[in-house]
This record gives C-alpha cells, sequence and structure tokens, in this order.
C-alpha cells in the first residue's frame, strides 16, 4: 500500500489537463465559413436581379456544352481530339462537366455553385494577402460580377491559379497550376505575366535594380503587355488555325478603348510604382497588374476583347493597393470606387 502511495506521488500530473483550444482552428474556420457565406450572398443576390436579364451572355454557350455532354458522356470528352487539341481543349473542364453532369441535372445549379466557389477563393485570396476587409466590397465591380457570373470557366480557372499561388510546397503548386490550364488556357498568359513579375523584381541591371529604375521598368512592361497582345489579337488567328483550333474563326465584341483608359492609366502609374522592401511579399503583384492592364488596352487598339484581363486580375489589384500608403491608397481606391458607379450606370 505505501509503495502504490509513492508510486502514485511520483506522477507529474499537470495543472492543466484539458487540451487547449485551437483558437487558430476556428479562427480559420471563421474566416472560411464567412468567405462562403459572403460569396451565397453574392451570387443569390446578382443571380435574383439579374440572372434573367440576358447580361450574363456566356451563359448560353455553356448552357449547351453541359447539354451535349450530358447526352454523349465520354464519347463527347474522348472523340476526335488530337493531342494538341486535347492540350488546346481545356480538358480539365471538360472532365468537370463531365462528372457533374452525373449530379447536377440542371446546368444552372451548376454554374451557380461554380459561381459561388469563384467568389469565395476571390475573397480569401483577397483577405489572406491583405488582411483587410474593406477590398471585398470592390469585388461588387461589374468586371468582376460578369467574370465570376457569366464567364464561369474563366473564374474558376483563376480561383485554381490563386489556390496555386497560396500553397506553399511546389507538388500542389505545380498540380493546381496545371489543373487551371487545362480549365482554360487564358491562364497561360497569366503565368507568363507572373514568371515575368518575378524575374522583372529580381533582374539588375550594372548592379542597379529595374524594380528602383522607373524609366527601364517601364519599358520592359510595356514591351511586355505590347508582345502579349500582339499575340493574342494580330497573331492569334494564325497560331490557332496552325493547331485546329475551334476558337480561331470565333469573333467577339470588343470593348473600346476609351473604356478601358481608366485602367489604362492605373496600369501606367502601377507601372513606375515600386514597393518598399517590406512589402516584398506582395511586390511582384504591382508588376502583375500592371502589364495585365496595359495588355487589355493594347488589345482593344488591336480589335480584340482583352477586358477579361482585368477581371481577372482585379482581386490582386485589391491586394496590393491595401500596402499602399494611406493617401496614396485613399486616392486609388477613391477613384476605382467613382469608376465603378459609372460603370454600374453603363451596365445596368
Amino acid at each position: 500500500m505505501q509503495n502504490y502511495i509513492l508510486r502514485q506521488n511520483s506522477v507529474r500530473i499537470p495543472k492543466n489537463i484539458s487540451n487547449p483550444v485551437p483558437y487558430d482552428f476556428i479562427i480559420k474556420a471563421c474566416v472560411v465559413s464567412s468567405a462562403i457565406i459572403f460569396g451565397c450572398l453574392y451570387v443569390f443576390i446578382f443571380d435574383t436581379y439579374y440572372g434573367d436579364s440576358g447580361k450574363f451572355l456566356d451563359l448560353e454557350n455553356y448552357s449547351r456544352f453541359f447539354e451535349d455532354v450530358a447526352a454523349l458522356g465520354s464519347l463527347y470528352y474522348y472523340d476526335n481530339l488530337g493531342f494538341l487539341t486535347l492540350i488546346s481543349s481545356e480538358p480539365g473542364w471538360r472532365l468537370i462537366v463531365l462528372f457533374s453532369s452525373m449530379y447536377f441535372d440542371d446546368p444552372q445549379t451548376f454554374f451557380l455553385t461554380c459561381s459561388v466557389v469563384s467568389i469565395t477563393t476571390f475573397s480569401l485570396f483577397v483577405y489572406i494577402n491583405s488582411g483587410r476587409l474593406y477590398p471585398l466590397f470592390f469585388l461588387l465591380n461589374p468586371l468582376v460580377v460578369d467574370l465570376v457570373m457569366s464567364q464561369i470557366r474563366s473564374s474558376v480557372a483563376v480561383s485554381v491559379f490563386m489556390i496555386a499561388i497560396l500553397v506553399s510546397k511546389l507538388p500542389l503548386r505545380l498540380f493546381f497550376t496545371a489543373l487551371a490550364v487545362s480549365i482554360h488556357s487564358s491562364v497561360i498568359v497569366l503565368i507568363l505575366i507572373y514568371i515575368c513579375s518575378v524575374q522583372l523584381k529580381k533582374i539588375s541591371i550594372t548592379s542597379i535594380s529595374i524594380a528602383s529604375n522607373w524609366v527601364v521598368r517601364l519599358f520592359i512592361i510595356i514591351s511586355l503587355a505590347m508582345v502579349l497582345s500582339l499575340t493574342l489579337s494580330i497573331w492569334r488567328e494564325v497560331l490557332l488555325t496552325a493547331i485546329g483550333d475551334r476558337r480561331a474563326i470565333y469573333q467577339v465584341a470588343v470593348s473600346s478603348a476609351l473604356y478601358l483608359v481608366f485602367w489604362f492609366v492605373i496600369g501606367l502609374c502601377l507601372a513606375v510604382t515600386r514597393m518598399p522592401e517590406r512589402n516584398a511579399r506582395v511586390a511582384w503583384m504591382v508588376n502583375f497588374v500592371a502589364i495585365s492592364f496595359l495588355l487589355a488596352f493594347f488589345m482593344s487598339i488591336f480589335g480584340t476583347n482583352g477586358t477579361r484581363f482585368i477581371a481577372l486580375s482585379f482581386p490582386f489589384l485589391l491586394v496590393l493597393l491595401t500596402f499602399f500608403p494611406f493617401l496614396k491608397r485613399f486616392l486609388l481606391f477613391g477613384l476605382i470606387f467613382a469608376y465603378q458607379g459609372l460603370q454600374y450606370l453603363y451596365w445596368l
């Protein structure tokens, strides 16, 4: 009995035997839950008030594609697809629609689910990188609304691309990048812009950082945007015809250069902006958004619709503006808010 008491007393009992509250997990769960609620409300409001207005022009084509896949099944996916055609025809999106057609009877339900996933990812990306809530208000921009509610495939692809940027492990980053490209080939352009943006921050000439030499940096950014715009406009038909892509003969409405002048000016301002070293984590976004905005403007001059690239890079703009000094941040957000009002007058 005495030996048992001694053994019992020798056991070290912690002062707090209860498990600690996983506050970090709770906070993350609350953030994700709030983003999902925001995404559901966002999609519900715009679908309720504008779903039948005819503003979301691409939904008809997506519905037809969904119905064809549902009717033909795997034959629609595999029939008459060569290697180059398979790569250029977004096989990831075909597979997503193929599997979704087995569980969704109504294509509209599937598209709304995709919209919720996209805007939820956008909001999480903005909040995780900026730590602020107020930029989420600017996701109400008509360009973003049209991207999320109408250009379903593009919004899903850029959402996956954002996830690739957020994850830290290289295998996961490569997987999500490949998945994004397989959903929409326009992500290839975003990847090129991303690589150029990161390298532009690193390259130096005669020990003078290009990032701090605004004249050289502006020239490089304009040159990159010009080359990409030529590739996606004047040279586009030749390249797509060479690989037998069906989009070689597609004609779409083109936004006027006047409509894009505002974003062109924003892009020029960013092209000569240098982020301080303490914000190096998001410094590449300045180059990324600048190239994307100038690309859209030059594409409109060459007779091709490049407005999509403004919408695709818009969440990145919201993130980097939160790192600007207060006065500059207040001015730019104010200008975007005012122009957003004009966009709604035009859009509605």
